[in-house]
């Protein structure tokens, strides 16, 4: 049986050693500089950074988070420093902003976010031109579908070469449709701007399914099995999953659409009718043995990353679509 009091003195040691590893450094709170009357009056009355939800825990934990965040920013050069707080709790985001009436201040959402603003940092981009960049670059990809397309056929043929489709036998391998993520600022170098953008590509193929691994003995079944085998291979692929939102919402390249339409789905119907009884005497009698199904394939991911150069127009960054490039594309393993 396990001690949970040696479970919690490694799970410290591990935690410790990756944060020496990262170089993160915790910072700790100074209960005797919070005003705890204001504080506990804010709890009693579910102000920010509260919740007000009374179906919620009220959120003390964030209070402590937005406490510490305030005790190392008083102490910034106003000048020269930044504190950057990532958190996806709105109420927590808009309490922080509050206080520090977004001086030295920026509230990211998640890591994506925070890689963004970092890297603006790290280059000579403005800080008011920033946002406007991000906003921009995601305009600017979003409608560039020969781009994607060109991305799309490295991508399959990458995969292609580097493994197998899950150990079958596949033919007539198409793509349903792919879909792309915010673009997340990498530099800058001159006037090119470099972003990586995550992209998912979603793909079905036909296999060969041996007549003696279908169990039916009548038409009817066939038609059930034919349903169940479709709605359990297929229902992924036919729905898109849900975007993980970074930022702002993921973008769906071009819509979601079935590869098999109604007339595909008739066909291996009246394929497996053909063969109402379908057992090792058909392979004897010269009868096809096997008949050819949809099934979805895991999709392709990867990362690509591409630059492009831009100018400034009335204060407003504009890109030059002449000078859109990839740059690498990365295949996720």
């Amino acid at each position: 049986m396990l001690d949970p009091r040696k479970v919690d003195i490694e799970v410290g040691r591990v935690v410790s050693e990756a944060f020496n590893e990262l170089g993160i450094t915790v910072l700790a709170c100074d209960l005797s500089r919070i005003e705890w009357s204001v504080l506990v009056d804010a709890a009693g009355r579910r102000r920010p950074p509260f919740d007000p939800d009374l179906s919620k825990e009220k959120g003390f934990k964030d209070a402590i988070v937005a406490e510490t965040f305030m005790q190392h920013w008083v102490t910034l050069d106003s000048d020269y420093e930044t504190s950057i707080l990532v958190s996806g709790d709105k109420i927590l985001q808009e309490h922080v902003l509050r206080r520090t009436e977004g001086k030295n201040c920026r509230v990211v959402e998640d890591r994506d976010a925070l890689l963004n603003e970092l890297n603006f940092l790290a280059s000579d981009v403005e800080a008011s031109t920033a946002e406007q960049v991000k906003d921009a670059a995601a305009e600017f990809i979003r409608g560039k579908t020969e781009f994607w397309s060109a991305v799309v056929e490295v991508a399959v043929e990458e995969s292609r070469l580097s493994r197998s489709d899950e150990g079958l036998t596949t033919s007539n391998t198409r793509i349903g449709s792919y879909q792309t993520f915010p673009p997340v600022f990498l530099s800058k170098t001159l006037r090119r701007l470099k972003f990586s953008t995550q992209i998912i590509i979603h793909r079905v193929a036909d296999i060969w399914v041996e007549h003696k691994y279908v169990q039916a003995q009548s038409t009817d079944k066939a038609s059930q099995f034919l349903k169940a085998y479709l709605a359990a291979s297929l229902s992924e692929y036919l729905s898109a999953p849900t975007p993980r939102p970074t930022g702002s919402e993921a973008v769906n390249v071009r819509p979601m659409s079935a590869t098999l339409p109604p007339d595909d789905i008739s066909r291996i119907a009246e394929a497996l009718n053909k063969y109402p009884r379908m057992g090792s005497s058909e392979a004897e009698s010269g009868e096809p043995s096997a008949t050819l199904f949809p099934h979805v394939l895991s999709p392709i991911k990867a990362t690509v990353h591409w630059s492009v150069e831009y100018e400034m127009e009335n204060g407003i960054p504009r890109f030059l679509p002449d000078t859109l490039k990839r740059d690498n594309l990365l295949l996720e393993v």
